[in-house]
């Protein structure tokens, strides 16, 4: 005798293969808001990653403030050794000697 390998829907009748818990759909609503309301905090993702964003935050603003101080001390820095190279060349060079340059310098 031959077993059949499939499935007859005239065989099957009005059968349903899942069945809900009773009252399902009324008490769904009562167990969500019982759900939600037992999280705590913690177990929010958004409440988790609010604290470690603020220190990223703080740490490039501190970043950015301790680059420009950088970048303006340089700057402070290099006009100082231009002022003191710039006077450090006049004090080598007398008064007449530059009257004398730039008198020789338009006749020519």
């Amino acid at each position: 005798m031959e077993k059949n390998k499939f499935i007859e829907l005239e065989n099957l009748g009005n059968k349903r293969p899942f069945a809900l818990p009773e009252n399902y759909f009324d008490d769904f609503a009562a167990q969500m808001e019982k759900t939600v309301a037992e999280m705590s905090v913690s177990e929010q993702p958004q409440q988790r990653i609010k604290p470690w964003m603020y220190g990223v935050a703080a740490s490039i603003i501190g970043a950015i403030f301790m680059v420009q101080i950088f970048i303006s001390e340089n700057k402070k820095k290099e006009t100082l050794i231009s002022e003191t190279y710039e006077t450090y060349v006049l004090s080598q060079v007398s008064e007449n000697s530059i009257i004398d340059y730039y008198l020789t310098s338009e006749n020519e």
